[in-house]
């Protein structure tokens, strides 16, 4: 929740310092369109330069990466569901709905055993499929297999998405670990939500 609403206790008390008294949190605020901070921005802010250097990832992922927001959002969502963060997949499956990602996909990504994208599925495109393949071994087993990586890199433009896509994944999995640990919004133990039709 924003700074200004209330939110459950984390572990670590949330840093919200007042618009234009503090700079890391101005510039968070400023990539956020200058919308209030967050609960993981709060955290963070207790250590303010991990919450800079972290604004400044989340400024590369979200503001300057070349992936279409769709795969952005898929990606995201399979990292909340494999690190079981329900934080993230409220955050964004609204964002992956807004992007055209329908509740039929969304439920595959949420319920999908690891490793089970295989291609052979009449729910996923074959890009969708192949990207939710290299996010399970990403974010799990770090190694990729070669043909695993060959299969979605055959289907990116370049060499600087399949970066960006690998960098998505590995982003959410530091964003997810630090949420749960330090229980932002008190959510560390709640399920990922099950996506229903709107």
């Amino acid at each position: 929740m924003p700074e200004d609403k209330p939110s459950p206790s984390a572990r670590v008390p949330y840093v919200f310092p007042p618009p234009g008294t503090n700079d890391v949190a101005d510039i968070i605020r400023e990539r956020r369109g200058n919308r209030p901070l967050i609960d993981l921005d709060g955290v963070l802010l207790n250590a303010e330069p991990v919450a800079a250097g972290w604004n400044e990832l989340g400024r590369g992922l979200r503001n300057s990466s070349t992936i279409p927001v769709d795969l952005r959002e898929l990606l995201t969502l399979r990292v909340a569901v494999l690190n079981g963060s329900a934080y993230v997949w409220r955050a964004h499956e609204k964002l992956a709905r807004a992007a055209g990602i329908s509740t039929t996909i969304l439920l595959h990504v949420r319920t999908a055993p690891k490793y089970a994208h295989d291609g052979r599925t009449d729910v996923l495109d074959p890009l969708f499929a192949a990207a939710l393949l290299y996010a399970d071994y990403v974010n799990c087993d770090v190694r990729v297999p070669k043909e695993v990586y060959d299969r979605l890199r055959a289907l990116l433009p370049d060499d600087r998405q399949m970066v960006e896509a690998t960098a998505v994944v590995a982003g959410y999995n530091f964003t997810t670990r630090i949420l749960r640990p330090l229980d932002a919004a008190g959510m560390a133990d709640d399920e990922v939500p099950m996506p229903v039709d709107e």
